[in-house]
């Protein structure tokens, strides 16, 4: 869930050279507070398992399957936690929006675009209210 002081993302994503970079992208957003890594399904639900996190950002660099069946665990255990896919292809698309994703975007789209859809739409307008009101 979102809070404007504490917000951890949770990126599951193969070690690399992809993982760095998206890494280096989430860090780059203001919205986020923290990036925790993790290599695979099972990591990443053993974290969740003891842990809030409130975005999960998934890369399609880990097998279709491990994704698609982590994020249908996630939406059904913590279903607050928001869950964004990184996928390859149109193909990965489709089965990330058939899982329950609350976004998906290829891996080629920019840092701006994701951070548009981090949160609800709610949600970003009452932090962008707050942040006004501390500025």
């Amino acid at each position: 869930m979102y809070d404007s002081g504490n917000n951890t993302a949770l990126l599951v994503s193969t070690p690399g050279i992809i993982q760095e970079a998206t890494t280096a992208m989430l860090n780059s957003l203001s919205q986020i507070t923290k990036v925790q890594l993790v290599s695979g399904a099972l990591s990443a639900i053993e974290w969740l398992r003891n842990e809030d996190s409130c975005l999960l950002v998934v890369d399609a660099n880990i097998p279709a399957e491990e994704a698609e069946l982590l994020v249908r665990w996630t939406k059904h255990y913590h279903p607050d936690t928001r869950c964004i896919v990184l996928v390859r292809s149109m193909v990965e698309l489709e089965w990330a929006r058939a899982a329950g994703t609350d976004a998906a975007f290829l891996r080629s789209s920019s840092a701006k675009q994701l951070s548009e859809h981090l949160w609800p739409k709610e949600q970003r307008t009452r932090s962008q209210r707050a942040g006004d009101a501390r500025s």
